[in-house]
């Protein structure tokens, strides 16, 4: 490789007197074109996994050095990345031993990720040169916990009063609906009401993104009603996680009614039996709390 240099001699000897003698030098220049790239991710040489760890969504930046490690001048000298990344260089020649630093830039993604750079030149004669090098980074998920609860009376979401109205005496059917709004799996996933009514619920755990519904019923009362339902979940880390959401209803008193017979009671069970007969041209009275007509 490289330039060369050598030199012929030529000796003779005459029949008499000195021998006589010529020099002529002779060179070549021996072609070794060469090209080297060295791939950093987000600063670090990660030639194998994992690499470095970077969030989910969070900025990688790829930095690809490269050197022209042979002896003539490389021309149209290009940096490609295998996962399509868009490859920004500052130059497309470069001379014998001279280094450029070309980049490009990404949003981390989940799980091991993993790319090759590529250089290729082109040196005045011959082939193309060319060289590679990976890089990787694991992309990992800040865990995020949440839940969420959505509770609903007689199937209206009553966040405000009154709510529906319920005779009082009927029946009361409240459901809670419950989500894991988070990106990490809930345990010991509970719902409890602030009125003492027992919850009942089809599991405790929740992966992310899931949704369950759980049931309770009660006896409704007179006026107006309110109560809220809570769930609480625990992480793989951290502080468990809460949600409220309130309900209502208002509790209607029916109206009072005079029935439109009457009939001897022999048995005093308030049915009429067979063998008790009605009683006609009764007056029914109906007086007020304070004793008025």
């Amino acid at each position: 490789a490289g330039q060369y240099a050598n030199m012929g001699m030529v000796v003779g000897t005459p029949p008499s007197g000195i021998s006589v003698m010529a020099v002529d030098p002779s060179h070549y220049f021996g072609v070794a074109p060469g090209i080297a790239i060295k791939k950093y991710t987000n600063g670090e040489d990660a030639d194998t996994p994992t690499g470095p760890q970077i969030p989910v969504g969070g900025a990688v930046a790829w930095t690809y050095v490269v050197t022209n490690t042979g002896n003539e001048i490389l021309l149209n000298v290009t940096v490609t990345d295998d996962k399509g990344v868009d490859v920004n260089c500052p130059k497309d020649s470069l001379a014998v031993g001279e280094v450029m630093t070309c980049t490009a830039t990404g949003i981390a993604t989940a799980g091991q990720y993993a790319n090759m750079g590529t250089v290729v030149g082109t040196p005045p004669t011959g082939p193309d040169v060319a060289a590679a090098d990976p890089s990787h980074y694991f992309g990992y998920v800040i865990p995020a916990p949440g839940i969420a609860i959505k509770k609903y009376t007689n199937g209206e979401d009553a966040d405000t009063p009154t709510g529906p109205q319920i005779p009082v005496g009927g029946a009361v059917s409240w459901t809670y609906v419950v989500t894991n709004t988070g990106n990490v799996p809930l345990s010991n996933v509970a719902v409890s009401d602030d009125k003492g009514v027992v919850v009942s619920c089809p599991k405790s755990t929740l992966a992310a993104g899931e949704v369950m519904t759980c049931t309770a019923s009660g006896t409704a009362t007179a006026g107006q009603y309110a109560n809220t339902g809570t769930a609480t979940g625990t992480p793989p880390a951290g502080p468990a996680v809460t949600s409220a959401d309130p309900s209502h209803y208002f509790g209607v008193t029916v109206p009072a009614k005079v029935g439109d017979f009457v009939w001897q009671d022999i048995d005093e069970d308030g049915v009429q039996d067979p063998g008790e007969p009605g009683v006609g041209n009764i007056e029914v009275r109906l007086y007020t709390a304070a004793g008025a007509l």
